[in-house]
Order: structure tokens, then C-alpha cells, then sequence
């Protein structure tokens, strides 16, 4: 992929995007936040690894100025799992 080629696939997906959903999911992390409630991310391998990224990325973009927002992660990895089986 040449460097054009992929501005012109980020355009494409920003142009795809839609702003009234943005805007609702970012109506719905204030109201989350404004009544002191949760916000989960979760996945399986892969995906994982992006609900874990996701939500870092909410703790930084989101929170500047938010002095209660906090963050707890949990993960496993399969070798857990087997020693816990045993």
C-alpha cells in the first residue's frame, strides 16, 4: 500500500463515520460518569488486547479534568487458566 492509497482508506473511513453515534456514545460516557457508574471493555484474545488499549485510551482522552475517573484491569492469559485447572 503506497502512502496515498492509505490517506485515501483513512478518508474513506472517516467519511463513513457517524457523528450523531459518536456523539451519542460520548452523551452516554458523561452520563456514566456524572452518576458515578461503570464502564466495561472486554474481549477475548485479539479483541482483548483492544478492549485493554480502548479503555486506556478513554482514561486519557476522556479524563482530563475528571478527578474521579479510575481504571482496574483484569486479564488472564491461558497459562493461568491451566495452572488453575490442575
Amino acid at each position: 500500500m503506497t502512502p496515498q492509497e492509505y490517506i485515501d482508506s483513512v478518508k474513506l473511513t472517516l467519511d463513513q463515520l457517524d457523528p450523531q453515534a459518536i456523539e451519542a456514545m460520548v452523551e452516554a460516557f458523561y452520563t456514566t460518569y456524572e452518576r458515578g457508574g461503570n464502564i466495561y471493555t472486554m474481549g477475548n484474545g485479539g479483541s482483548g488486547a483492544s478492549a485493554s488499549h480502548a479503555a486506556g485510551d478513554f482514561l486519557k482522552g476522556a479524563s482530563y479534568g475528571l478527578e474521579k475517573l479510575q481504571a482496574c484491569r483484569m486479564m488472564r492469559s491461558k497459562r493461568w487458566f491451566r495452572m488453575q485447572r490442575r
